[in-house]
């Protein structure tokens, strides 16, 4: 858990999460925002994850700057 811990005492949760996944430090950040912004938006969980899922697709985190 010390490879993931900010000086701050936090931890990095995206960086934590790309690596035990496999994924990109982009496309965990990514995945994550976008859930977000949906469900704050006033989507279910389960409208999130559909439409995270088809947007993923695209792989729009390879387009970000």
């Amino acid at each position: 858990m010390n490879a993931w811990r900010n000086p701050d005492g936090t931890y990095d949760g995206i960086a934590m999460l790309a690596q035990l996944s496999g994924l990109s430090r982009a496309e965990v950040a990514w995945t994550a925002k976008r859930l977000q912004e949906l469900m704050r938006a006033g989507s279910t969980k389960d409208e999130a994850k559909a439409t995270v899922k088809a947007d993923a697709r695209d792989r729009p985190w390879e387009r970000q700057t």
